[in-house]
């Protein structure tokens, strides 16, 4: 058992350096939209220094999204239209955690604005990819 909870803390200190050097390539001052299981935050250590996650915002979709706080961050970036903003700003990324997170996105926005969706890999962190969003 001790063995097990040894190789487990190792995985968790893993997971957490790699994702300081994924925070890394994230650009000042911008904003990464969490799709689902998006941003990982299981990765953050409980007492861990967070400067490598204070140079951009973070935004994850779903429950929290409407709170006041997160509005606030809307705002900061001039965003009225969550969807049709993330494709139509420099300083806006998605995060996902699969291939079919970027399905849903592309049918949403066929469906709700009548415009095609392509996506461009930024970086990747296991499974998830942080990518640039553009509609056609």
């Amino acid at each position: 058992m001790l063995r097990e909870q040894y190789e487990y803390s190792n995985d968790v200190v893993s997971y957490n350096r790699s994702l300081k050097e994924f925070c890394r390539i994230i650009p000042v001052n911008n904003l990464v939209i969490g799709w689902g299981l998006g941003f990982p935050y299981e990765h953050i250590l409980p007492f861990d220094n967070l400067d490598y996650i204070k140079h951009f915002h973070t935004y994850p979709l779903g429950a929290f999204q409407r709170t006041k706080d997160q509005m606030k961050i809307l705002h900061q970036y001039k965003i009225a239209d969550l969807y049709y903003d993330m494709g139509n700003s420099d300083k806006v990324f998605l995060m996902v955690y699969s291939s079919k997170d970027e399905s849903l996105l592309k049918v949403y926005m066929k469906e709700h604005y009548n415009i095609e969706t392509e996506f461009s890999i930024v970086n990747h962190l296991g499974p998830r990819r942080l990518l640039k969003v553009t509609y056609k």
